[in-house]
């Protein structure tokens, strides 16, 4: 067994701010829900339904997995956002300061999945939202953070300005707890919404 403090210095190692281990259980979702979402998806998101079941459940696609590692890299910068700019200017996300974030850090997810399988004898696969695995779901069972009001997986470290990773594995890897914490009386992200797409 891969201990999480192994863990977490392993994803150091590899470049990588932080991971955690989640059981690669189904994503516990009502069938009604999910139907009702299919239907409201635009044409442009119709990719999202292909292998539906597979983004439920990761044992479809790699048989016999034990285990969904999530790892974090902070894209946090000091630089002044959009609120600093003059009216009409336009803003490229953080997210896209970099060289393609699914290079950037796949490189040092597929380090980290070589890393496990070397260390446990174990299978790996790999994504950086690239592959049918929920990432929110299984970074907030791992304890790498919970779900806020912004609807991204908020880090309690690094925030919510994070790339994440995905590793499928059959490696039997400690388990955080589970965050308690949530967004409280917080509803920062709600107020700063321009198109206010985030108040219920």
């Amino acid at each position: 067994m891969i201990t999480r403090e192994t863990l977490e210095d392993m994803a150091q190692a590899c470049g990588l701010d932080d991971a955690a281990a989640a059981p690669a259980y189904p994503v516990p979702v009502d069938p009604s829900v999910l139907a009702a979402l299919v239907r409201r998806m635009p044409p442009d998101l119709a990719y999202l339904q292909r292998g539906l079941e597979s983004r439920l459940d990761p044992g479809l696609v790699l048989p016999m997995v034990r285990t969904v590692v999530v790892t974090a890299l902070s894209y946090a910068t000091r630089a002044a956002g959009a609120e600093a700019l003059p009216e009409g200017h336009v803003f490229v996300s953080r997210h896209a300061w970099c060289v393609d974030y699914h290079r950037t850090v796949g490189s040092r997810v597929k380090r980290l999945a070589e890393v496990i399988a070397r260390e446990a004898g174990a299978r790996t696969r790999w994504y950086v939202d690239t592959g049918p695995v929920l990432e929110k779901a299984y970074g907030a069972a791992s304890g790498l953070g919970f779900i806020g009001r912004n609807t991204l997986l908020i880090h309690p470290r690094l925030g919510s300005f994070i790339f994440l990773g995905v590793i499928l594995s059959d490696a039997t890897i400690e388990q955080r707890p589970r965050l308690t914490q949530g967004c409280g009386n917080c509803t920062l992200c709600q107020a700063a919404c321009p198109a206010g797409a985030l108040k219920k």
